[in-house]
């Protein structure tokens, strides 16, 4: 009869998995976010996209990273997870942002008397960096309240300048050159006008590295 041997049985050490490796499986969260960038020729904004990744381990925290990676690229580079450009779609409740309402119609009224030219010139301010003739003045309220006005030199495509304020301080800054009201400003309206837009460059920085251009006083 033949004696049946024990086989000892031996320990196996665990493989521990590195740190640097994910699997497939667990959590990915995946989001666009969008930017604008000026032409510094024509200085025409366009929007860019750029696609973005998070895994774990966990449905949980790849949430949590990528709403993280959220949060820095909009305090940092200043993105957003929509297009700030395009229209808003229809039947959806307009979120509240820097920019104006794409669905506001403008519409074309006349601007308010110019006030009479001061008996006396007034002295240019050795701290402002240049002034336009302003044509046309397009007013866009927006969602949250405030108003943007764009100021046209003659015969511009686009803005030289730009102001954001409630209509009341918008109001104030007019009232330098004529009878402006805040009413003025609260519906999407185009002026024709005819005068002088000093401005001055702003601390903040455009996408493409230059100022800011801040409207500080209006003559007419």
């Amino acid at each position: 009869m033949t004696e049946e041997k024990e086989t000892p049985i031996e320990s196996v050490e665990s493989i521990e998995t590195p740190v640097s490796y994910l699997p497939e499986a667990g959590g990915v969260a995946f989001m666009e976010l969008w930017g604008t960038v000026t032409d510094s020729a024509t200085e025409r904004r366009e929007a860019f996209k750029i696609n973005v990744t998070a895994r774990a381990e966990t449905v949980q925290g790849a949430i949590d990273q990528i709403i993280a990676g959220m949060r820095y690229a909009n305090e940092v580079y200043h993105l957003k997870p929509y297009n700030p450009m395009s229209p808003q779609t229809p039947n959806r409740p307009a979120p509240v942002t820097n920019q104006p309402n794409p669905n506001v119609k403008t519409n074309s009224a006349a601007a308010p008397a110019p006030a009479p030219a001061p008996s006396q010139p007034v002295q240019e301010n050795a701290a402002d960096n240049g002034v336009i003739q302003v044509a046309k003045v397009v007013v866009t309220p927006r969602t949250d309240g405030k108003t943007k006005v764009e100021f046209f030199g003659a015969g511009r495509k686009y803005a030289d300048l730009s102001s954001v304020m409630t209509p009341d301080s918008l109001a104030n800054l007019f009232g330098a050159i004529g009878g402006w009201t805040p009413e003025h400003f609260v519906v999407a309206t185009e002026y024709q006008v005819s005068f002088s837009a000093y401005w001055r460059n702003s601390e903040k920085m455009n996408s493409a590295g230059k100022p800011y251009r801040n409207v500080v006083r209006l003559e007419a």
